[in-house]
């Protein structure tokens, strides 16, 4: 061995050793690699120590990725400057700069291209892929994943067909295309199989099981999942355990087996802190108070929720903050703490908001990609159309074909603009025929809307000239016959036989006066039309509760100011409808009503603890009362959503704007 081989191996293993080092020193890394000679040595350990510098200085990190490009093109080293230029490339990706991570994998690829080196062109097809899925252009991608999967097949490179594999399962998934990803997830775990690499298995089998579970399938995901984590746990690969440790446990939840479920979020939790990674640890902890909220470990479930919200306030998501609110409110639910619960509630619909507004974002991005794809396309289309062009002018160098090939175009083009005019045609007459459709259903729904309005309107009308004539009318009738037999018993002289009988009969008397009030009451309450919604709710809840077969707890927030009659008029014969309902067929002893005003809306919930039913056969054509309820929500424009499971009660839920 020569002195300068010699002095190179020397450097490799101090290289070596500061790289895999604890305390780790860029400056002294660098300085030890530039001491290297300039070849493809030098270039690798380049890129290997800026993938180290990734973790700690991305700054810095990016300079030694574009010193090893400069420095391969001094050596005029294409296969290493394809290579620097692919991890330049996925350092813009790890930060989310994916129109130019695409950029630079595309000016990679022609490098490849150059090279004739397959292997890094099927790499950098992956990678291109990859940029789409990220941007939710999810047809690009796929093209590119099939191209760089068949490349790999083909030269039974199955570790990287498996890796292809499982990214075209994850944006079938993203798709809900539920078939298509069991397949993708399928040959994933085959190919991963021929390859023998245990890091390829182990996330095969996750991610083939992540897509069982998007599919409901979740006794069959446990499994595959199941089946992939002793190979996971070999590989070493942490953040792939935790997933997997996460996805079991939401398979467990999912099949109310939350024992189970709790096992594996406290995995999920001791692997999170492991990782240190706020969002991982915000998922772990969340986990774990969910499965805590159905043991009925309120205590629990609170420390796991309160740790939850460090991580949950690092990472800043909507989606994150949305999940903490919604676990939150049920649990104080199940602490009693109702109030403090529809707090929570509040927060939730709030941060669900944004994320809708994200996910609308995310949609118009996809959109102005896909348009500036297509754009590209076009544009790199309309070249190859000019090289071939200009290449033929060149190998037949004569006039006559030249003519004959701007003709050819001319009558292309001529042919293309009729074809595009037809089919412009067609879609506008399409939109004009969809528009009147759609004219047409709304017309109708506004029409049913109105008749609905007049029946309500009509019904409350009746109600109120019957309740006013009952009192008014019998109800003075039947006080003067009192008051007349009242006066005649003091006035006449009877045996005690008789004067029995008389005051049974006044006390008759009495009862009919008293059940006409009631009926009267009923019809239309006093307390409705004096004092508004909440003080006749209130009086509704007082009047069961003197019954003492249930209990009945009502609670109001907001409503300072009155409603109009209409709406309050519907509100309360909902209440009662619900209520009715909840005391005739659920057998319950609490029922809770909630209602309350934020803004311009307006919510009401109803709960009961009684027996429940399976809110998914519910017909509301066929049922007398939940046809005059769901009358009566979309009489306030509203919408209500019932959820019930047997044995755990009913609550609905009722949205309306004020009018």
């Amino acid at each position: 061995m020569n002195r300068s081989a010699y002095a190179v191996m020397i450097l490799l293993i101090l290289i070596t050793g500061i790289l895999k080092g604890q305390n780790f020193n860029g400056d002294s890394a660098i300085a030890v690699v530039n001491a290297l000679p300039l070849d493809s040595t030098r270039i690798i350990e380049l890129r290997n120590l800026g993938m180290k510098l990734e973790e700690g200085d991305t700054l810095k990190a990016k300079q030694i990725y574009l010193q090893a490009i400069e420095e391969s093109k001094k050596l005029k080293d294409p296969i290493q400057l394809c290579k620097s230029m692919h991890y330049l490339g996925n350092w813009n990706f790890n930060l989310s700069h994916y129109e130019e991570a695409e950029k630079i994998y595309r000016n990679a690829y022609e490098v490849a291209l150059s090279a004739n080196s397959k292997n890094d062109q099927a790499i950098l097809y992956n990678s291109i892929g990859n940029t789409y899925l990220r941007r939710n252009v999810y047809d690009s991608a796929l093209h590119y994943y099939i191209i760089a999967v068949d490349f790999f097949e083909k030269d039974k490179n199955y570790r990287r067909a498996s890796l292809v594999s499982g990214n075209m399962c994850g944006l079938y998934g993203e798709r809900s295309d539920h078939k298509n990803a069991r397949l993708a997830g399928e040959r994933a775990v085959n190919y991963a199989l021929k390859s023998g690499d245990t890091t390829a298995i182990g996330r095969a089998y996750s991610n083939y099981g992540n897509a069982l579970y998007l599919d409901t399938l979740y006794e069959q995901a446990i499994d595959a999942i199941k089946t992939g984590l002793p190979y996971l746990k070999a590989a070493g690969v942490k953040h792939f355990i935790q997933i997997a440790y996460t996805n079991i446990s939401n398979c467990y939840f999912e099949l109310g087996t939350y024992q189970e479920s709790n096992v594996y979020a406290d995995s999920c939790v001791s692997m999170a802190i492991e990782l240190g990674s706020p969002i991982n640890l915000a998922n772990a902890y969340l986990m774990k108070g969910r499965t805590m909220i159905k043991l009925k470990n309120a205590a629990e479930a609170e420390k796991a929720l309160i740790s939850s919200y460090e991580y949950v306030e690092k990472d800043g998501s909507n989606f994150l903050y949305k999940t903490y609110y919604n676990d939150m409110a049920e649990l104080r639910f199940l602490q009693g703490r109702f109030k403090e619960a529809y707090e929570m509630r509040f927060k939730r619909d709030e941060y669900n908001d944004k994320v809708k507004d994200e996910e609308m974002s995310d949609k118009m991005s996809e959109l102005e990609t896909i348009y500036e794809n297509e754009k590209k396309q076009s544009e790199i289309n309309k070249l190859e159309s000019e090289h071939i062009a200009q290449a033929a002018v060149i190998k037949q160098k004569n006039t006559l074909n030249l003519l004959l090939i701007f003709g050819l175009v001319a009558v292309g083009v001529i042919a293309f603009l009729y074809f595009r005019n037809t089919q412009r045609k067609q879609q506008i007459n399409q939109q004009n025929i969809l528009y009147q459709e759609q004219e047409i259903l709304r017309l109708q729904q506004e029409r049913q809307l109105v008749a609905t309005q007049s029946i309500l309107k009509g019904e409350e009308s009746e109600r109120s000239r019957m309740a006013r004539d009952l009192h008014d009318g019998l109800g003075s009738l039947l006080s003067g016959v009192k008051l007349s037999l009242s006066s005649m018993k003091g006035n006449q002289i009877i045996n005690e036989e008789y004067a029995m009988l008389f005051s049974k009969s006044i006390d008759q008397l009495d009862n009919a006066i008293h059940e006409m009030r009631r009926v009267a009451h009923n019809m239309m309450p006093e307390a409705l039309i004096k004092f508004g919604l909440a003080e006749a709710v209130n009086n509704f809840a007082e009047s069961l509760n003197e019954t003492g077969a249930l209990k009945v707890h009502f609670e109001s927030y907001g409503l300072d100011q009155r409603l109009s009659s209409d709406q309050e008029i519907v509100v309360y014969r909902i209440i009662q409808e619900l209520v009715n309902n909840a005391v005739k067929h659920a057998a319950c002893k609490n029922i809770i009503i909630q209602l309350s005003k934020n803004e311009n809306i307006v919510n009401l919930e109803v709960e009961d603890d009684g027996k429940g039913f399976d809110a998914t056969k519910i017909n509301f054509a066929e049922g007398m009362g939940f046809r005059n309820l769901n009358n009566r929500v979309e009489y306030l424009r509203g919408k209500m959503n019932i959820k019930s499971e047997s044995g755990k009660g009913t609550s609905v839920f009722i949205e309306f704007p004020v009018v």
